[in-house]
């Protein structure tokens, strides 16, 4: 995963930079800014209007006590959308206006949620049933406890020997075995 990212980081300017430089080529570098300009603020207005109203649906679910987890999928979608629009360039600027137009996102989402799915499995330990996400469960059950020499146990506090009991509540005999009077 780091290493696709390392790629990415490496890969990416260069080929907004050849992007760049074609496309200036072509139409001037005046257009070219303003053209790049005209996409980012139009990506930021996109950006604002979706997450405010992205806000206002996870905030009435849980004001609804629901789960919010399609609302959650799109802030996700919005915040990878968020970083796109940020990272200067023609091809950054482009795909992030797929992450944020609500049709698109929709696949995108779809997509993401899938990922962290996986990532769930494979990392967490989480098992899907029938579509759904839960974390595996263990049945245990006690036999019988052993007590081990405390002089072995490690503990960051001092052991002490239990409270005696009053004399209503001792048993009169030494042993296991039950009171006969």
């Amino acid at each position: 995963m780091f290493t696709i990212l390392g790629v990415l980081a490496v890969v990416v300017p260069i080929v907004e930079l050849i992007l760049l430089a074609v496309v200036a080529d072509h139409i001037g570098i005046l257009p070219t800014l303003l053209l790049l300009v005209l996409l980012t603020g139009a990506g930021f207005w996109l950006l604002i209007k979706e997450g405010i109203s992205t806000w206002r649906r996870l905030r009435a679910a849980i004001r609804n006590r629901e789960a919010p987890s399609e609302d959650l999928g799109d802030a996700v979608v919005l915040l990878c959308g968020a970083v796109l629009l940020v990272t200067p360039g023609f091809m950054t600027d482009v795909a992030a206006l797929f992450f944020l137009l609500p049709k698109s996102r929709r696949v995108l989402r779809r997509g993401a949620m899938r990922i962290l799915r996986g990532l769930a499995v494979s990392r967490l330990g989480w098992v899907g049933r029938g579509g759904k996400v839960a974390r595996r469960v263990y049945d245990a059950r006690v036999t019988g406890v052993r007590r081990t020499d405390t002089s072995e146990v490690r503990s960051p506090l001092p052991i002490e020997a239990p409270a005696p009991l009053p004399s209503s509540e001792r048993r009169d005999d030494e042993g296991d075995s039950p009171d006969t009077g």
